[in-house]
């Protein structure tokens, strides 16, 4: 399975094009920089990143074994809060999915 595949998964039941949290769409993933999401909300495009939280030395919101930050794509104060708070608001969405994601990976 792809890595890919895998980050779609830690926000299933969602997709890319579904609006994941109010007012966040879902764009697609990150593979280059970091591993993580891509968001376009109306202050503009907020990428998310995903790390194993025993990595993480700073982060907008943590499940039990990730966490997550966010970088907008264009500073801006309304971006910023907008980042944090969606880091914030898929986290419950992450920790649902995580154990089972994080044990297709180590397989």
């Amino acid at each position: 399975m792809s890595l890919r595949t895998h980050l779609l998964q830690l926000l299933a039941p969602f997709h890319p094009g579904d609006e994941v949290v109010p007012g966040a769409r879902l764009v697609g993933v990150l593979l280059e920089i970091g591993l993580g999401w891509r968001f376009r909300t109306e202050d503009g495009d907020v990428n998310v990143e995903v790390v194993l939280a025993a990595d993480a030395e700073r982060f907008a919101a943590r499940t039990p074994r990730l966490a997550l930050s966010y970088r907008a794509i264009t500073p801006a104060p309304a971006r910023s809060r907008a980042g944090k708070a969606l880091c914030e608001a898929l986290a419950p969405i992450v920790a649902r999915n995580e154990d089972t994601v994080l044990a297709a990976i180590e397989r």
